[in-house]
């Protein structure tokens, strides 16, 4: 779809929508791509270094979004009896929100940085070259800091503004993946993943989550990279909210 007829579509879902709304600076885009050894591996654990450019919209607002920059460091193990994915560490981030005037006349342009811890576990099936990791668990805290956090918390909601106070996101989700060893050299890797941020826009009331995950990994070598969609469960479609490019180094 070309990029107008995206926007037009953005435009036509949500034109009814009177009430804007300003959501935590993470909010769609705190989990991150972990990877993990194929269990065929020599070696099955490792220490990770990773970095990403994150681009997030908002569904409500088409002229409002942040961009950031986030490091992760973590620490991956596959095991064997039992067969299991397990991968822990520790991120930092800092970017800037912007919102624009299209059914307020607030205008602003805000940083923000944090800190926060990430987790994420699998059980695996081994088949050929092919790991299957069945159903895993994501989990990720996030503590955020900076100008747009204080712009919430000192602004009043009222019936066409909400402002979502938390400056501390706890998402918790359910994923399952696909890692294929191409060569001894290289890997794919796709993941689908569905989570869920108490505390934040839901569209939908009564389903367990409020984002859905699409993502696509090539390891080379000790280097991977990512990309990585980020949804909005809505009424009329999954919205586009989210964007992530990443590398990551295996030491």
């Amino acid at each position: 779809m070309k990029p107008y007829l995206f926007a037009a579509a953005l435009l036509l879902i949500f034109s009814s929508c009177t009430k804007h709304y300003y959501p935590s600076a993470m909010f769609q885009n705190d989990v991150q791509y972990m990877s993990k050894p194929y269990s065929g591996d020599s070696v099955r654990h490792g220490t990770y270094v990773s970095g990403a450019l994150l681009l997030t919209g908002n569904s409500g607002n088409i002229d409002d979004g942040a961009s950031a920059g986030l490091l992760n460091i973590y620490q991956s193990y596959t095991l064997k009896n039992p067969n299991l994915n397990i991968s822990y560490g520790v991120l930092g981030f800092a970017g800037n929100y912007r919102a624009g005037t299209d059914n307020t006349n607030i205008s602003i342009d805000k940083n923000f940085y944090g800190l926060g811890v990430n987790f994420s576990m699998s059980p695996y099936i081994n088949r050929g070259n092919v790991d299957w990791r069945i159903i895993g668990l994501d989990l990720t805290y996030t503590k955020e800091f900076g100008d747009y956090a204080a712009f919430r918390q000192r602004m009043l909601n009222t019936d066409k503004l909400t402002y979502y106070r938390k400056t501390d996101l706890f998402t918790y989700g359910l994923f399952t993946e696909a890692m294929v060893k191409v060569s001894p050299a290289v890997s794919l890797a796709f993941k689908i993943g569905l989570n869920n941020t108490p505390g934040q826009k839901q569209y939908i009331n009564g389903i367990p989550f409020n984002n859905v995950g699409f993502n696509a990994n090539v390891g080379v070598r000790h280097f991977s990279f990512n990309l990585a969609y980020k949804f909005m469960p809505t009424d009329a479609a999954l919205i586009l909210l989210g964007l992530q490019l990443g590398a990551a180094y295996r030491f």
